[in-house]
């Protein structure tokens, strides 16, 4: 499990950003966990999702 900032980029070009513990990511699915909710990504709808992962504050 990684904390990561996640876009999301739509077939029309919009790019959302979302911050979170991505908990799943295979089968063209993404699993991400922001405040204790769970948030479901599928690739079928976007363009591309990009992950990149954060590292903890010191």
């Amino acid at each position: 499990m990684t904390d990561a900032v996640i876009y999301v980029e739509y077939p029309d070009g919009k790019v959302d950003e979302f911050r979170g513990e991505v908990v799943y990511e295979r089968d063209a699915t993404l699993i991400y966990e922001e405040r204790g909710v769970s948030h479901r990504i599928s690739h079928a709808h976007t363009r591309a999702v990009h992950v990149h992962p954060t590292t903890p504050e010191q």
